[in-house]
């Protein structure tokens, strides 16, 4: 009798065995374990603003990787329903500590798959360009190409602040050669005080272009008319005499004043000079 149920232990666990081998065969022709082809699925990019808090500044934003592609193997059934949505791939900058930092390792891939898993992701890491952040201050230069109105001069010129910090990459701020402000107006006749944007050129002379108009300077420039000084005479020299050459040092002035007024003074006199009955050369000062 011992022997009997022995026996149909046995029977039983061997038909058990034989019923899950068969169900792995049939599952295994109809849902088999499969390994996928590659997936497209797109990078996540977190923390850039982790870069400026440590100086550095992202280069190649416009030429990064948005892409990888990620193997998974599961069932039959469960790969057929997956798509590249259901996969999250990060890029964390806040990993980036230097300007030395060439490549930036790609984090697990993230899934909420149940029986899928990802075996490989191909590329591991994308490639990027840090610059360090520069400041450098430089002297403005006023170019002015200025044409006045008859008889006006330019007394004065300048620029407020005469120098200014540049913060860029070190490789931009590296390359100024210089930092000028043009500053064109015709028929000048009055002082004038006008806000210009800097154009900030490389040490060829070339402008550029990413640099130039972020920076401003107040310009000033002031006018002068010059006038020619008159010496009124009342009077005749003693009989026998003439008057001579009349000779005053300076023969002319540089004045200044608001504009409308300006424009109506043509000449200045000094107080007249008495000649009346002079033998000799008169020298005087007026």
């Amino acid at each position: 009798m011992r022997e009997l149920f022995k026996k149909d232990i046995f029977i039983k666990i061997a038909s058990v065995l034989f019923a899950i081998l068969l169900w792995l065969t049939v599952l295994n022709k109809s849902n088999p374990f499969i390994t996928s082809t590659p997936i497209r699925v797109r990078i996540e990019y977190r923390n850039e603003s982790t870069l400026a808090e440590k100086g550095l500044v992202l280069m190649n934003r416009d030429s990064l990787r948005s892409y990888v592609e990620i193997f998974v193997r599961g069932r039959q059934e469960d790969i057929s329903r997956i798509n590249e949505g259901d996969f999250t791939v990060i890029a964390d900058f806040s990993k980036v500590n230097s300007e030395n930092d060439t490549i930036l390792e790609l984090e697990e891939v993230v899934h909420d798959l149940k029986n899928v898993y990802v075996y490989d992701m191909n590329p591991k890491y994308v490639n990027i360009e840090i610059e360090k952040i520069k400041k450098k201050s430089f002297p403005v230069e006023l170019v002015s190409n200025i044409t006045l109105k008859e008889n006006y001069r330019i007394i004065k010129e300048s620029v407020e602040p005469q120098i200014i910090e540049i913060e860029d990459v070190g490789s931009k701020i590296d390359a100024i050669g210089s930092v000028r402000v043009l500053v064109d107006i015709k028929d000048m006749d009055k002082n004038t005080v006008m806000k210009k944007e800097c154009v900030i050129y490389n040490k060829e002379g070339k402008e550029i272009p990413s640099l130039s108009k972020k920076y401003s300077v107040d310009v000033s420039i002031e006018v002068a008319k010059e006038v020619p000084i008159v010496v009124p005479v009342t009077g005749r020299p003693a009989p026998d005499y003439v008057e001579g050459t009349i000779k005053i040092t300076p023969e002319k002035a540089l004045i200044t004043g608001p504009a409308d007024r300006l424009a109506k003074i043509g000449e200045l006199k000094t107080e007249t000079v008495d000649i009346q009955n002079i033998s000799k050369n008169l020298s005087v000062s007026k």
